[in-house]
């Protein structure tokens, strides 16, 4: 939205920069932005019990999404084997 009127006109007068900065919705994503910031942070390294337990849960959730994935691994290496060996046999026993 910006930019085309910025290249409209010639130079980049002070107007044309408040403009930018007083958008309502470019301010909002910055306030989004500044929060979801202090959010991680505090998850990182803030000592607090809620703080700890953020930790705990998040380590939980990733930790559990991983054992799923391996899981559904294991267990479509182990469909997939056996409709392999399935095929390889009886294209084996249909050319003897």
């Amino acid at each position: 939205m910006h930019i085309p009127a910025w290249l409209a006109t010639n130079g980049m007068a002070e107007t044309k920069i408040a403009a930018f900065y007083d958008d309502a919705i470019k301010t909002e994503c910055d306030a989004w932005s500044i929060e979801k910031a202090y959010n991680f942070r505090s998850v990182s390294i803030d000592d607090g019990i809620y703080w700890r337990v953020q930790r705990w849960a998040r380590f939980m959730a990733w930790f559990g999404e991983g054992m799923l994935r391996r899981l559904a691994h294991r267990v479509g290496a182990e469909f997939g084997a056996h409709s392999s060996s399935s095929s390889s046999s009886s294209s084996l026993s249909s050319s003897a």
